[in-house]
């Protein structure tokens, strides 16, 4: 009896660890995950971008680059992708991609241990307000000449406009004080959510009609 429960607590901790984690508002502690582990995670990549970074920090420059990728999963939802790579004559390690306006209906987060890179995220701070800001947060410091896995957010979006932003922090509390875009799920315009609403009064008349 106890070896069966020892090994359905080892499954549980292994399939608790395999997927995006849920964030609630706060700290989040990130496992890390794999398509292997999270097969939903699969699917073509349509934006795959690099976008350079300088900023004078701890009394030197910070450089390098940011990849920005979404890949259209399996399961129907767009993830969105960050890599950091910081180059090798930086002044310091980068502690945080600081992601802003990426407002979302749900806020699922990992890393991908099967990507090419040294180390990942080791925890996700959500914050209650503004909505849609997201820290990723390398605890130890993402080293000059390192890069990172790939960390990502998971949503059920269908569609994505560069309409979020992110900025860098050191180790030595330095920042880069630029906002860099981003992209993020789509939010409607106002005209649209009025159509929208006017067509679901016009289908609630239509059925109410029928019904008469």
């Amino acid at each position: 009896m106890t070896k069966i429960c020892t090994v359905l607590f080892i499954l549980f901790i292994t399939l608790g660890s395999a997927y995006a984690i849920p964030l609630v508002v706060g700290y989040n502690t990130l496992p890390g995950t794999s398509v292997a582990a999270d097969p939903s995670l699969a699917g073509p990549i349509i934006v795959d971008q690099m976008q350079p970074f300088s900023f004078s920090a701890n009394g030197g420059t910070v450089s390098g680059e940011v990849e920005v990728q979404i890949i259209q999963a399996v399961d129907g939802g767009l993830d969105f992708y960050w890599r950091l790579f910081n180059d090798a004559s930086s002044a310091d390690a980068i502690t945080a991609l600081r992601l802003a306006s990426f407002i979302s209906p749900e806020y699922d987060a990992n890393y991908r241990t099967d990507s090419l890179g040294d180390i990942g995220p080791d925890t996700a701070l959500l914050f209650a307000s503004p909505p849609g800001y997201i820290n990723f947060i390398f605890s130890s410091g993402l080293a000059p000449g390192e890069s990172s896995l790939f960390f990502f957010m998971d949503t059920t979006a269908t569609s994505y406009a560069e309409t979020a932003f992110y900025d860098l922090t050191t180790l030595n509390n330095g920042y880069s004080g630029t906002l860099y875009d981003t992209y993020a799920p789509a939010v409607p315009e106002p005209a649209t959510m009025l159509l929208l609403g006017l067509g679901l009064i016009g289908v609630a008349g239509i059925r109410r009609k029928f019904k008469n």
